[in-house]
């Protein structure tokens, strides 16, 4: 896993390592123990999947004591 700083104060991208096979794909997208390592001090407690229409654009909300895990598993952010 890559974690990479943002222009965005408090914002990190966080880049999975890829692993493949015959078989297919396999991402992690959360480990404990890496994200502890990378100093990232957060406990998630829910995980959801948002699926949008086409064209859609969906913004991100919350509050400073909110953290968010986002992935794209299709498309792209803005």
């Amino acid at each position: 896993m890559e974690v990479i700083k943002t222009e965005l104060d408090a914002v990190l991208m966080i880049k999975p390592h890829k692993f493949e096979d015959h078989r297919g794909e396999y991402i992690e997208i959360y480990n404990e123990q890496i994200y502890k390592e990378q100093k990232i001090n957060v406990a998630f407690v829910q995980d959801d999947i948002s699926v949008s229409s086409k064209d859609v654009l969906r913004g991100i909300h919350g509050d400073k004591e909110t953290w968010k895990l986002i992935s794209c598993l299709l498309g792209s952010f803005y």
